[in-house]
């Protein structure tokens, strides 16, 4: 999937969270070996997985029609105070229209090929 397909659909899944009142810390695209893109969001605040979740999947409701491409199995959340996002700190305050490409990089215990970092800070 293109770098401009990846920032326009995780910018939209952004915002309609917000409106659904979950803030996001931190959000990056992650490639696996497999060659599928999955889509990283770490809420502001600790919640459950299941509100999370049906936070998500309201907010992707609502943008249907804008989100070809996106599905709620894409999505994994990522715990605010994990080592993942300790290490994603280091790049400073980083928001969509300027995203971080990472390549071949340790945060905490997860080796990612290739990311592309959305939002931190």
């Amino acid at each position: 999937m293109d770098q401009a397909a990846l920032v326009d659909g995780g910018t939209k899944v952004l915002r309609s969270l917000k409106r659904e009142g979950v803030n996001v810390s931190a959000a990056l695209w992650v490639r696996d070996p497999g060659e599928r893109w999955s889509f990283w969001v770490a809420p502001d605040r600790l919640i459950s997985r299941m509100d999370f979740y049906n936070s998500l999947a309201s907010a992707i409701a609502k943008q249907t029609s804008r989100l070809r491409f996106f599905d709620i199995a894409d999505v994994k959340v990522v715990d605010p105070n994990s080592t993942i996002i300790a290490e994603l700190r280091k790049y400073g305050r980083v928001r969509a229209a300027h995203p971080v490409t990472l390549e071949s990089e340790r945060l905490g215990n997860t080796f990612v090929t290739e990311g592309l970092l959305l939002q931190i800070g």
